[in-house]
């Protein structure tokens, strides 16, 4: 692998021409799609004044005598679309040399698009501030909804998944209905710390995704421990979400191992049923009935 920065990164102010240029730059053969939805919300951040000096860079081949862009695709192609650019609008610009288009390609893997803006949760807000049905949720819903829509799709390697590209879930007309929804369940209340983790809220969203109706009734047993009898199993998953925690080490229970507990419960509560919860590590993940 060879590349090499060359000179200084250097701050511009963008312009349209300057943009415009950007985006039609020659891409990488393994490049992402452009996402139109990350576009628009790109605009609308840039217009709002949400958006902090973003980071373009490019890279020299001299394998193949061309130039590449390997950084700020989505963040270009919005500026260029605009009217009116913010006059303070800024870009750092990193400029390389490469030998070969494999170590082109091994450049552009190290860039992420969250260093456009700082972490991962102002990704996140920053997305969810530019949509009148999702700005005034608080952003511990967002980032902790973004995390387990992310887990539903991706699983558990869904944290590669670049940020904005998991932030994108926020434009989806049924994911919103479940932030809102997610809002109302998980509120400030002591109790509600047992369904505030990821693949707790995972477990929501799969079972939301089955029946609302069923999952508002399901999780505020679970949330309020209202069941009728102990050995409910609405009764039985919120004592265990009491005793548990999510432990990456592995030590204690793990994300499949929580996911699984929860749905192994809601598929018994739905079927009137009885569940010890148990848990089978090398067992496929429970379907949600």
């Amino acid at each position: 692998m060879s590349y090499e920065l060359i000179g200084t990164p250097r701050a511009h102010k963008v312009t349209k021409s300057m943009a415009e240029k950007w985006s039609g730059m020659e891409q990488v053969r393994n490049d992402r799609p452009l996402s139109a939805r990350r576009v628009e919300a790109y605009k609308k951040m840039a217009a709002a004044g949400l958006m902090r000096p973003v980071h373009w860079a490019k890279a020299h081949c001299l394998e193949t005598q061309e130039n590449y862009r390997v950084n700020g695709k989505h963040t270009s192609t919005a500026f260029s679309q605009m009217e009116d650019l913010p006059e303070t609008l800024q870009a750092y610009v990193e400029e390389y040399q490469c030998d070969t288009l494999r170590d082109v390609a091994e450049l552009y893997a190290t860039f992420d698009s969250r260093i456009t803006i700082r972490t991962t949760s102002d990704i996140n807000k920053s997305f969810a501030a530019v949509d009148p049905d999702l700005c005034d949720l608080q952003v511990k819903v967002i980032n902790i909804g973004i995390s387990a829509i992310s887990l539903w799709k991706w699983g558990l390697a869904y944290e590669k998944v670049p940020a904005a590209e998991r932030a994108e879930c926020l434009f989806d007309q049924d994911c919103k209905a479940f932030f809102r929804w997610l809002s109302e369940m998980v509120n400030d209340s002591k109790a509600n710390k047992r369904l505030r983790r990821a693949p707790v809220v995972w477990a929501m969203y799969a079972t939301f995704r089955k029946s609302r109706k069923g999952a508002t009734e399901f999780w505020t047993a679970v949330r309020d421990e209202t069941g009728t009898s102990p050995n409910m199993p609405d009764r039985k998953i919120s004592r265990w979400l009491m005793e548990n925690a999510v432990d990456s080490t592995g030590r204690r229970a793990g994300a499949n191992e929580m996911y699984a507990r929860c749905v192994i419960a809601w598929n018994a509560w739905r079927t009137d049923g009885k569940t010890n919860l148990a848990y089978h590590p090398d067992a496929k993940l429970p379907v949600v009935k």
